[in-house]
């Protein structure tokens, strides 16, 4: 199952022919509850498919455009094997599902423009969210995280262990590296012998050009952190070979094999929930010391024809909330309507998706913390 960034939202959102079909529902990993997983799913297909209707569309055409999605609901190995969210995309000749770590609403959105993507944008704005990889002997791991907690990725073409790889370097058993190397740290990542000789740091240079070209795979158009974790002399080493223009100078030291998920976890949101924290009072500083300069707005009148003008800078979405109607390039005009309407859409969703494509940032806060407690704030270039 493909991982959900950037260039995955990229792709989901090119041109297509019309309606597009956005089917979300929160989901739960295992358990004897997963049947609810494809209760909620089935029950938001027959909400599309009233909309389709609603739309004048035949009961055949429906089948055809909902097949992929009804398809799946007699699947019970793919409802087990669930994360916290699922969404599916659906329009003529198109269809893409998506496990995500998000609890995502239970939603179905029709739309003659683009597929609705707004509560997945903590998966690309700045939320939280961050990467983390951990460094150590016998395993190298890439996790997905955010301020819930953090789920593991399996990249393409990752190397075996550090251990695996110097015995095929013909370092027997690792056991000259570990007593020297690896075994020369605590947890707190103080260390307490010599550092690697230069072969060794060039074993684990080699070692960790490998895992960065598969972790490249994963984070090559994301725009938010890499937290490394690991005992502290192989964070210099892996910063080396690293390409991702977003690694933190800031690590968290120690033996990651020594901690549970639960305790790494703990420890990494502790240096991400600052650093996020003041990215957040420093956007939110610029935007009041440019208030009555032109430059900023709160009405979404405003907001969403400079967001698909590729004019924001910054923009400020709150978490759970929509703006229905739609957007009129012709006159660069919004019509405001009511849910449910024939041809609306989220005009939040629009300016999102329009500022992240056009390299500006997306925000997304809870509603009081937007600046002047309106629906959406930005910041604009020109």
């Amino acid at each position: 199952m493909r991982h959900f960034g950037l260039d995955e939202l990229q792709e989901v959102l090119q041109p297509r022919e019309g309606p597009a079909i956005t089917l979300m529902v929160p989901t739960l990993a295992g358990g004897t509850d997963f049947r609810q997983n494809s209760v909620r799913f089935k029950n938001q297909i027959r909400v599309a498919e009233e909309a389709l209707s609603a739309r004048g569309l035949s009961a055949t055409r429906i089948k055809e455009l909902m097949a992929p999605a009804t398809e799946m609901l007699g699947n019970t190995p793919f409802w087990e094997k669930q994360k916290r969210g699922l969404v599916m995309f659906l329009s003529p000749r198109f269809s893409r599902y998506y496990r995500v770590p998000l609890a995502l609403p239970e939603m179905a959105v029709v739309s003659d423009g683009d597929f609705h993507v707004k509560p997945l944008l903590p998966l690309v704005a700045e939320t939280g969210r961050f990467f983390l990889l951990t460094l150590s002997q016998n395993r190298v791991t890439l996790y997905e995280a955010f301020r819930e907690g953090m789920t593991e990725i399996e990249p393409i073409g990752m190397p075996p262990s550090l251990r695996e790889f110097l015995e095929q370097q013909g370092v027997e058993g690792g056991r000259q590296f570990q007593t020297r190397s690896l075994g020369a740290s605590d947890r707190s990542g103080v260390s307490h012998g010599h550092n690697p000789a230069d072969q060794d740091k060039e074993r684990l240079a080699e070692y960790f050009r490998e895992v960065e070209n598969a972790v490249w795979q994963v984070l090559r158009h994301e725009r938010v952190p890499l937290l490394l974790a690991g005992v502290e002399y192989l964070h210099p080493i892996y910063r080396e070979v690293s390409r991702h223009p977003h690694l933190m100078e800031q690590g968290l030291h120690g033996n990651v094999e020594g901690m549970s998920e639960a305790e790494l976890f703990s420890r990494a949101w502790e240096i991400m929930e600052t650093r996020l924290q003041q990215h957040r009072n420093a956007a939110l500083a610029r935007f009041r010391n440019k208030v009555g300069t032109g430059l900023t707005s709160t009405e979404p009148a405003q907001v969403v024809p400079a967001a698909c003008q590729g004019r924001i800078d910054t923009l400020f979405v709150p978490v759970g909330v929509q703006v229905w109607g739609r957007y009129l390039p012709e006159t660069s005009e919004i019509e405001l309507s009511a849910p449910g309407t024939n041809g609306q859409m989220d005009l939040l969703n629009v300016a999102a998706v329009a500022t992240l494509t056009s390299g500006g940032r997306v925000l997304v806060l809870e509603p009081s913390e937007i600046p002047g407690e309106g629906k959406a704030a930005a910041i604009f270039r020109y």
